[in-house]
């Protein structure tokens, strides 16, 4: 039994074509196809250079993990470098890497005469040889931009070695290349000043460049594409200096094709469109012969892979994966349907066709990806928003008026004690935070979007900075425990707002010039049948944090202010009102802030969290300032009734052990016209004559 096995391993062996079958130990995509044991077999041919491991691959893992079908790779010995034979009698299915010049006779019998190999269209690889140098080299030396450079000696001067003296170094590598005959041709027949130097092979060439660079030296050498050395300068581990220019050598002519390789040769290398050719004899499916026909690489995509097999040691499979990933774009377009639907069966570009399923771009949903996702934002003519901007309108409308009754009423003493330029900027920032509900509402753009962040936090610096700048007067005068003179006016008053007010002008001048908002399509909404339409930007969450911090700290100042002054003169003091106005402030903060991080897939109920708590925050903070000073209008109507009851029987019961007959004459008199508030030394009061507009 044992010698049975043996021979009939021995007659496989030696009966079969040497197919490689590289079965990788995990799949590459993340929905891969299983393959079932009676898929269709492709045979692949493999020449003898990596870059073509790489294309056979690359085809490899998305024939069997996309299309479902095995793929083999024919390492078949044979005379040649490709095994046209193999494709002729439908052994092997297609080979994807040909260079064709000079095989033009051999590639014509095949195709036309006898028929049986078919052209597939161009890899999309481009082969050609040059003169190199480091890019180093060319930005010092713009003179090397074409052979020009070469025949001078003073430029040429710069490549010469002991060897070569005086004139330049060209190396070279095998001196048999057709690389190398041809640039013999080159530096004889354009009288170049420099002289080829034969390394003998590619690696010594390699190791004379790499130790160029590393001295940042100039060198000029022999080289071509595809090659893995031109993506070393893409890779962080090596860097720019290993950046390679190509000297520009005399155009092509029909000339020079017609002499090429020959001894009067003067033009540039010939590029080398590489082809692909598949067997009209091998039993390929539609889906197949699609993908094989439709398969392209660039030069540059090959050089990618080609450098993390040699600079990062991954394996060609490793490699051709690693691609593949990173280039869905590129390779979703070689399938011919999905699921039976036809050529463009997911929607056209609205979805690619994976594992035989279509996966849709996150615009568009279905089986097909024939459902186009709604983009969802807070439009203005929803129910939300109108009632929201209905209810900012009537606040604003409100503030306005009270605008109104401070211009008015201004000479009142509930109103000139208060500061009424003031209260005028406090009403107006109130007025520029109830437009929350329009900015917030609508199409998100960059416009809007900046604004939004702009609007909120200078309203909101203007209604606490200024309402926390005049509580510092007040402080300072109840404060003075030297009774000294002291004018402290609305100039100096403005002024510590505008300095209140600065770091957050700061902050959002530099949010909308470095890392400006816009409006952005994401896939962030709650429902994932529907899209989401955002304001968006680099580093938004670190500006908000910043703003937050901020005003944080603004607030906490103001509650040091609130108490500070929580004995001064009832007509003076605001403190009770700030007190509740910050408390406001915190319970907000802790409610809304968190909230409108949370609840971000869900435009209507983030718009609704914000212009809610900020309606609320302003409309609250001007009925806690101005209902008080209303109220006592309206029970005041002249000011002979609040003299009656602020200087007339409780005169004598005053705080202050003074006559507050002084607040008033003062207030009309000579000092308001000064807009000061004035502390003054007075022996016989224990507190000081105060007088404000």
């Amino acid at each position: 039994m044992t010698r049975f096995a043996f021979l009939l391993a021995f007659l496989l062996v030696v009966s079969t074509p040497s197919w490689t079958v590289h079965l990788s130990k995990a799949a590459c995509l993340p929905q891969a196809v299983e393959l079932s044991k009676d898929a269709p077999v492709n045979v692949l041919d493999q020449v003898t250079w990596t870059s073509a491991s790489i294309n056979n691959m690359v085809a490899k893992i998305l024939m069997e993990e996309v299309l479902g079908e095995r793929v083999l790779i024919s390492t078949q010995a044979r005379a040649g470098i490709y095994d046209f034979d193999a494709l002729s009698n439908g052994t092997v299915a297609a080979t994807l890497e040909v260079w064709t010049k000079s095989l033009e006779d051999l590639i014509d019998h095949y195709t036309l005469e006898l028929r049986t190999i078919e052209h597939a269209g161009p890899l999309g690889v481009v082969g050609q040889s040059g003169f190199y140098v480091p890019k180093y080299v060319m930005d010092e030396h713009i003179e090397l931009g074409t052979y020009r450079g070469l025949q001078r000696s003073d430029i040429a001067s710069i490549f010469v070695t002991d060897a070569t003296a005086p004139k330049g170094t060209f190396y070279s590598s095998n001196p048999e290349w057709i690389l190398s005959q041809s640039a013999v041709q080159l530096v004889e027949n354009l009288n170049l000043e420099v002289e080829i130097v034969w390394t003998e092979n590619q690696a010594a060439t390699v190791a004379l460049i790499d130790e160029a660079i590393q001295n940042h030296k100039p060198i000029l050498f022999g080289y071509w594409v595809p090659e893995a050395y031109h993506e070393k300068a893409s890779l962080p581990e090596f860097g720019p200096d290993y950046a390679l220019e190509r000297i520009g050598l005399p155009p092509i002519t029909q000339t020079c094709i017609d002499g090429w390789n020959t001894p009067a040769y003067t033009c540039d290398f010939p590029a080398n469109i590489l082809q692909k050719y598949i067997s009209r004899t091998y039993p390929l499916t539609p889906d197949a012969s699609f993908f094989l026909r439709a398969f392209t690489l660039s030069t540059s995509d090959q050089q990618y892979m080609l450098a993390r097999m040699e600079y990062r040691g991954l394996t060609v499979e490793e490699a051709a994966c690693d691609w593949i990933l990173r280039n869905n774009a590129t390779w979703t377009k070689w399938f011919l349907s999905c699921k039976g639907l036809g050529e463009n069966g997911c929607n056209n570009d609205a979805g690619v066709c994976v594992a035989g399923e279509c996966v849709c771009d996150f615009h568009y949903m279905g089986d097909t990806c024939e459902i186009t996702k709604n983009i969802d934002y807070v439009a203005y003519d929803s129910t939300e928003a109108i009632f929201m901007m209905v209810l900012a309108s009537l606040c604003i409308v409100a503030a306005f008026g009270l605008m109104i009754v401070v211009f008015v009423k201004r000479a009142r003493p509930a109103i000139s004690f208060a500061s009424p330029f003031f209260l005028e900027l406090i009403l107006f920032g109130a007025i520029g935070g109830y437009t929350a509900a329009y900015v917030w509402a609508g199409e998100p753009n960059a416009a809007n979007c900046q604004l939004r962040y702009w609007l909120l936090t200078m309203s909101f610096i203007t209604v606490f900075g200024n309402l926390f700048a005049k509580t510092y007067r007040i402080w300072r005068i109840f404060g003075n425990r030297e009774m000294r003179l002291e004018v402290i006016n609305n100039r100096f008053v403005l002024l510590l707002f505008g300095l209140v007010a600065l770091p957050d002008i700061i902050v959002c001048l530099v949010w909308s010039a470095a890392f400006p908002l816009k409006g952005e399509v994401t896939d962030n909404h709650a429902d994932s049948d529907q899209l989401l339409l955002q304001c968006t930007g680099d580093n938004a969450i670190v500006f908000v944090g910043v703003l937050l911090g901020y005003n944080g700290l603004v607030v906490l100042a103001g509650s040091f202010l609130a108490y500070k002054t929580r004995h001064a003169a009832s007509y003076f003091n605001e403190s009770k009102f700030i007190g509740f106005a910050i408390y406001n402030v915190i319970l907000l903060a802790a409610v809304v802030v968190p909230l409108a991080f949370i609840i971000t897939g869900e435009p209507t109920a983030t718009y609704l969290i914000i212009t809610v708590g900020v309606t609320f925050l302003f409309a609250s903070t001007l009925a806690l300032v101005m209902g008080p000073k209303v109220y006592h209008l309206i029970q005041h109507s002249t000011t002979s009734q609040w003299d009656a009851e602020m200087y007339g029987e409780s005169s004598s019961k005053s705080t202050t052990g003074s006559d507050p007959s002084r607040y008033r004459s003062q207030s009309d008199g000579d000092i308001s016209e000064s807009g000061s508030f004035i502390s003054q030394s007075n022996s016989n009061t224990s507190k000081p004559d105060t007088a404000m507009i």
